[in-house]
């Protein structure tokens, strides 16, 4: 299996209904949907800016009803929901689950376990989360063999630097004799997750995180963007509108996916380019809130060293 074993629950339930391919692929949509418009009511009950979620879902659509991401990231979400209303058990259970399908979720654990001080509990999620990945070791060997995805952000920056050519290998296109350097993913990551300030709320960090791997990762599928879209409407309008251009061109690029990623011609590589450029836009973005922050501060610091009252 390329994923963890708990990917196979929604991909059997519709199997228990039909054997007919193409009534299976109408349930499995109908699930998928259905898991949407659940995390849409979960979004509802936080904020009243939910139109970004349903924006986006409808932008990707076609990558949204036959992949299993939705599942995973509105588990995320849900589990998220039960950690602020401290729920902490349920919220990780849940979490575990959606571990159980897709691996991403647990670079989430370190900032639950510091946040909730749980520290026994959230461990023993972990430690769960590692025995799945023993239960099938070969879906963390398979991406940890995988090559540079040519429309991922590295992937990008290689192919208009460098000749490049692409081969078929993991289940999706790579680049020939490619490799990240390490320095890539580490600092990328860091850089993203070192803007999680305190006056942020639990769905805006998990947005950085979350982010901030796809940034730093030598892969880089369209379903991708959906992990970020629960998260989406807690942030700001300048990062909404980011991440509404980066998945219109996402869509967009599919259509000329032969040229823009098989053969690596332009103009048609531009398009994953400079949709990389408004996801890196969208962790820029957080480095100018945090400027405006410090400024904010020292003119607050100056201003009561003289005595005189902030308006």
């Amino acid at each position: 299996l390329e994923y963890p074993i708990g990917s196979l629950i929604p991909m059997i339930l519709p199997r228990l209904f039909t054997d007919n391919f193409s009534l299976y692929s109408l349930i499995f949509h109908v699930q998928s949907l259905v898991v949407f418009l659940f995390g849409l009511w979960l979004i509802k009950k936080k904020t009243t800016n939910y139109w970004p979620y349903i924006f986006i879902g409808i932008l990707l659509f076609p990558v949204l009803v036959e992949r299993l991401d939705i599942y995973v990231a509105v588990l995320t979400l849900w589990s998220l929901v039960l950690f602020e209303e401290k729920r902490y058990k349920i919220s990780g259970l849940i979490l575990l689950s959606a571990i159980t399908i897709k691996f991403y979720p647990i670079l989430l654990l370190p900032y639950l376990l510091w946040k909730s001080r749980k520290y026994l509990f959230f461990l023993s999620v972990a430690a769960a989360s590692m025995l799945i990945l023993l239960i099938n070791p070969y879906s963390l060997t398979f991406h940890l063999q995988r090559g540079v995805h040519p429309e991922s952000v590295y992937g990008t920056f290689l192919s208009i630097t460098h000749p490049a050519k692409t081969e078929y290998a993991f289940n999706a296109r790579q680049l020939v004799d490619s490799s990240m350097p390490r320095w890539w993913m580490g600092t990328a990551f860091l850089v993203g997750i070192s803007f999680m300030r305190r006056r942020y709320t639990i769905y805006e960090k998990s947005f950085i995180i979350i982010l901030s791997f796809i940034i730093s990762s030598k892969v880089f599928s369209p379903q991708y963007l959906l992990w970020l879209i629960p998260f989406v409407p807690f942030t700001n309008r300048r990062k909404q509108i980011f991440i509404i251009i980066s998945a219109f061109l996402t869509i967009w690029y599919l259509g000329f996916y032969e040229e823009s990623i098989v053969k690596l011609s332009l103009p048609y590589l531009y398009i994953p380019v400079i949709r990389n450029l408004f996801l890196v836009g969208a962790i820029i973005v957080w480095v100018d809130n945090l400027y405006l922050i410090q400024n904010r501060w020292v003119v607050v610091s100056s201003r009561t060293c003289f005595g005189i009252q902030m308006l």
